[in-house]
């Protein structure tokens, strides 16, 4: 029988990884999107803190989205980390 389990964590790195880059992918495409480079750290620490510098101001929501984001990726990491154990 076929050993699937570094399969399997392969694939929950990769789904965590990307639900833990998701705010600065959203980053990315903000500064993507008004075709500046230099609005992208802004951005990248307005979507992972909810603190936009250009405005001086904290979005408690966004925060609360980067935290779900980050705590989403760990726990699909170590979910499908249990699972590799298993097959």
């Amino acid at each position: 029988m076929a050993r699937y389990g570094k399969w399997i964590n392969l694939i929950g790195k990769v789904f965590g990884g990307v639900l833990i880059a998701y705010p600065g992918i959203q980053a990315a495409e903000d500064a993507i999107r008004v075709n500046d480079a230099a609005s992208f750290p802004p951005s990248l620490l307005y979507r992972y803190t909810g603190w936009s510098p250009t405005t001086n101001s904290w979005q408690a929501p966004q925060a609360g989205l980067s935290v779900a984001s980050i705590a989403g990726g760990i726990i699909v990491m170590k979910l499908f980390s249990w699972l590799s154990k298993r097959f």
